[in-house]
């Protein structure tokens, strides 16, 4: 005897190419979005002053870490590279060097002397603004 075939049901695949690309778009758009501290990268440690106030909103920002480490405007770079970056800047722009509490005196002081040769008069050191 015969029995009759039943039809075999199919598997059902979900397709989720379209949720893919929306978790994608998704994902650009926050990334996009997001505001990135400078600061934070490398983690300074500014000593604290008794009168601190903030400076000039167009200003050229260099950063000195605890291990010597020399960045501008958030780039690393070297004392030679940036003498090269500086010598495009307009030296009426005002120049503030954030430094770590124990970056070494030497180091602060070639970027002064740099600076100086290059005929920025307007430099300014980071600080903590007082605990109240």
């Amino acid at each position: 005897m015969k029995f009759p075939r039943r039809p075999q049901t199919s598997k059902r695949v979900f397709d989720i190419t379209a949720l893919m690309d929306v978790m994608f778009i998704l994902l650009i758009f926050f990334m996009l979005n997001s505001q990135w501290d400078r600061d934070s990268a490398l983690n300074l440690r500014l000593p604290q002053a008794g009168q601190a106030t903030p400076l000039f909103s167009d200003h050229i920002e260099i950063l000195l870490d605890e291990l010597d480490g020399i960045s501008i405007e958030g780039n690393p770079t070297s004392l030679i590279e940036m003498e090269g970056w500086l010598k495009g800047q307009s030296t009426t722009r005002p120049v503030l060097i954030k430094a770590d509490r124990d970056a070494s005196y030497g180091k602060a002081i070639q970027i002064f002397d740099l600076l100086q040769k290059l005929g920025f008069n307007t430099v300014s050191l980071g600080a903590l603004p007082p605990r109240l």
